[in-house]
């Protein structure tokens, strides 16, 4: 605005009088500013290397940007300027102890595509391109690898912006501040001790989801067990126990059974079966089995296989050589081998439960009686 007057003098009563009229001249002038917009909305994500988590402190880590341009121009580059506090008029990475950016390599772009991204400047790594045309509205994805994150805790900036430029300077078209934040990890101990499960009882479940499952040993129900019927020597009779057993050994498990065959108060016995056979009625013998029997052996059919199935990975128990055929029958009493965790190879096994089943024939003259024998099996684990 300039001021120019005019001054014109009366003579009234004696009396001077000056009137001073101001004109004012207003000049304006027009200027015009570029406008730059804001990348709406932006975010970053460190992405660990190998074992390291992406937000620990003073390790290689990946930088992924997402941002969305908001204007349509030629774009030769994209800046990301590393800053160490807000406001970021004057970005500065100071402070940001062991950050490092000169090694950075741009893993993808897109979908707009840059050539390669120039690390020479510390903090402040670019992409850059032939300029081209650039729309509004792009979803912009960039990775940046090899990037040392600071060991400073806590949070920093990225300044993005986006230049008509190929080498990050002049007015940024569109641009905007990203946060990330470095942490320490959060480091969980916990001992897995050497490990075995194993119980008996007339029944034993396994609880859980198959193939994850652990002997349930407090629901074991007693190991008192009466036969299925008197013994006769036109009939077998019959009884089943069960065990259960699971174990983190690298060797697995070996399970014995140990004890006399079935014996009456006045010291009469029944021959153990010393080998696997199939019963003959009128014959008097005792054994046992891990398997599902049929009706050639008795009526009803009793036993089953191992529960859960062994598959050779998760679950490896199994009826040992001799005792896993159904309707052969045997009863080795100096500590026999009746079933392991060798399905597979030998090692460590989710919980399984093994049925053992036992049978009794008798010929016309077996002693009148009661008779018991008192099983001992022993499950070993090979740590």
């Amino acid at each position: 605005m300039s001021l120019s007057g005019r001054v014109s003098v009366w003579l009234r009563s004696g009396l001077i009088v000056l009137v001073v009229i101001l004109i004012a001249t207003v000049q304006l002038s027009m200027v015009t500013y570029a406008t730059t917009g804001e990348l709406e909305p932006r975010a970053l994500q460190l992405i660990g290397v190998g074992t390291n988590g992406g937000a620990f402190p003073n390790v290689i880590a990946n930088y992924s940007f997402t941002f969305t341009s908001t204007q349509s121009a030629t774009i030769g580059s994209i800046g990301f300027q590393f800053c160490s506090v807000l406001p970021v008029t004057t970005c500065t990475e100071a402070g940001l102890t062991s950050l490092s950016t000169t090694a950075a390599t741009m893993i993808s772009a897109s979908p707009q595509s840059f050539t390669s991204v120039t690390n020479s400047t510390q903090g402040d790594p670019y992409l850059t391109r032939t300029a081209s045309t650039y729309g509004a509205s792009v979803n912009e994805t960039v990775v940046l690898g090899n990037i040392n994150n600071t060991s400073v805790l806590g949070t920093f900036y990225v300044q993005i912006a986006t230049y008509t430029s190929t080498n990050a300077t002049g007015t940024p078209v569109d641009q905007g501040i990203v946060a990330a934040s470095i942490n320490n990890n959060i480091v969980l101990t916990g001992i897995m001790p050497e490990s075995l499960i194993f119980c008996t009882g007339a029944t034993v479940p396994v609880s859980g989801t198959t193939p994850n499952t652990a002997p349930n040993c407090a629901a074991a129900t007693s190991g008192n067990i009466n036969f299925s019927s008197l013994f006769s020597p036109t009939a077998a009779a019959t009884a089943t126990s069960q065990m259960a057993a699971s174990t983190n050994a690298a060797g697995g498990y070996t399970i014995t059974v140990s004890g006399a065959t079935l014996t009456s108060a006045s010291s009469n016995t029944i021959t153990a079966l010393g080998s696997p056979v199939a019963p003959t009625i009128g014959v008097s013998e005792f054994g046992m089995n891990l398997a599902a029997n049929t009706t050639a052996s008795s009526t009803p059919a009793i036993g089953a296989t191992p529960n859960p199935a062994p598959n050779g990975t998760t679950l490896k128990g199994q009826a040992a050589a001799g005792y896993n055929t159904g309707d052969l029958w045997q009863f080795n009493t100096a500590g026999a081998t009746v079933a392991n965790s060798a399905n597979g190879t030998a090692g460590p096994t989710n919980g399984q439960t093994f049925t053992v089943s036992y049978i009794v024939e008798v010929d016309g003259a077996q002693a009148a009686g009661t008779y018991q024998t008192a099983l001992t099996y022993i499950c070993t684990s090979a740590f």
